[in-house]
């Protein structure tokens, strides 16, 4: 799977909820004279994923927000965090969202437009305020949940931080970088953002979905079944995004990556042994175990048998279920718990990780 991973930088619902940035002389003075206490972690943590909805959901908001004012940016470089609401200049209710309301400034209406910093809105229906990032207060609940058929899963916000930080995946290097008749090109490592073992989130959803099953053959097929049918499958095509685990189950969906990391994640919880399976534009997880061999979807490695688990199709069955895929379309292999190595399935060799590029898109 050889790609380019793009990481987009944008105003994103700024520009969507009428903010424009403007170029005003003396920001960095004040900026300067403005110090403020750090913004925690798990407000970062809460703040990035409202500014970035693609990778949490349209509910996220209505799971960490009070509805008292609409979320609008996070200006991570002046530590504010900008909303609107309804009725201008009423403080009522948005004690809720803000520790110190004695902290918030609105905008000023100017020849019918908004300003505010250095920022402005035509949206004269509505007010435009701010307030520090430090004094931000997310809607205090036990946890995220998010209803599935097999159970629900829970995710409270310390455990969002988490994943925010990348303390709860492995974090190894993003793209390996290889080198092929004399040609250099780089495939995404899927493992980079696989949940580590223990990660509570995903320990307790994975015992939830197999529930009494003892047999490891039933523990992989019913944790592929989850993944397969109420996981959507989504299209994702111009880059490689890779989303976390946490990620694919808050936005229901994914691309055979997204499935991929969440499949192995938790697999990881259960301490089930697998391998990735990097073919041409397409990766997938193989797994260990007695299963059938009516597909043929089936190879050799390490004197083990390993049977392709096809996240991607409705209710696919391990050894059962025939596709147009075989192990002649098998490229790379990644053995679980190591981050950093590929091995080369046609060459029988293995390939370290060598370095990392990342293509910016501003």
């Amino acid at each position: 799977m050889r790609v380019v991973v793009k990481y987009s930088k944008s105003l994103l619902f700024a520009l969507a909820c009428g903010l424009f940035l403007l170029n005003c002389e003396g920001n960095k003075q004040r900026k300067e004279e403005m110090a403020r206490p750090e913004t925690t972690d798990l407000q970062k943590a809460v703040l990035n994923y409202l500014s970035f909805p693609d990778f949490t959901g349209i509910g996220f908001e209505e799971l960490v927000l009070p509805p008292v004012a609409k979320f609008l940016r996070y200006d991570m470089e002046d530590s504010l965090v900008y909303f609107s609401k309804d009725t201008a200049g009423v403080l009522e209710n948005l004690d809720l969202i803000c520790e110190d309301t004695s902290q918030i400034e609105f905008g000023q209406v100017i020849d019918e437009v908004i300003y505010l910093g250095k920022y402005r809105s035509r949206k004269l229906e509505s007010s435009l305020f701010r307030f520090p990032s430090h004094l931000f207060k997310p809607q205090v609940n036990d946890s995220l949940s998010i209803d599935y058929k097999r159970g629900t899963y829970h995710l409270n916000l310390e455990e969002l931080t988490r994943y925010y930080n990348r303390e709860a995946i492995y974090d190894s290097p993003a793209i390996f970088e290889l080198v092929e008749n004399g040609q250099r090109y780089g495939i995404a490592n899927h493992s980079a953002v696989i949940a580590k073992s223990g990660e509570s989130s995903l320990t307790n959803f994975a015992q939830k979905i197999v529930g009494d099953l003892s047999n490891q053959e039933n523990q992989y097929q019913a944790l592929l079944d989850f993944v397969s049918k109420e996981i959507e499958y989504e299209y994702i095509t111009g880059k490689e995004i890779f989303f976390k685990p946490n990620e694919v189950l808050l936005r229901r969906k994914s691309d055979c990556s997204g499935k991929v990391v969440l499949y192995a994640s938790l697999l990881e919880q259960l301490d089930l042994p697998y391998l990735l399976v990097y073919m041409d534009q397409h990766i997938l997880v193989a797994v260990p175990g007695k299963f059938s061999k009516r597909n043929n979807m089936n190879f050799m490695w390490d004197g083990e048998w390993y049977f392709f688990a096809e996240t991607t199709l409705e209710g696919f069955k391990i050894g059962k279920t025939a596709t147009n895929l075989s192990r002649e379309d098998i490229q790379y292999l990644q053995k679980a718990g190591n981050r950093t190595r590929l091995y080369d399935y046609v060459k029988e060799d293995s390939l370290d990780f060598m370095t990392m590029e990342v293509a910016v898109e501003e």
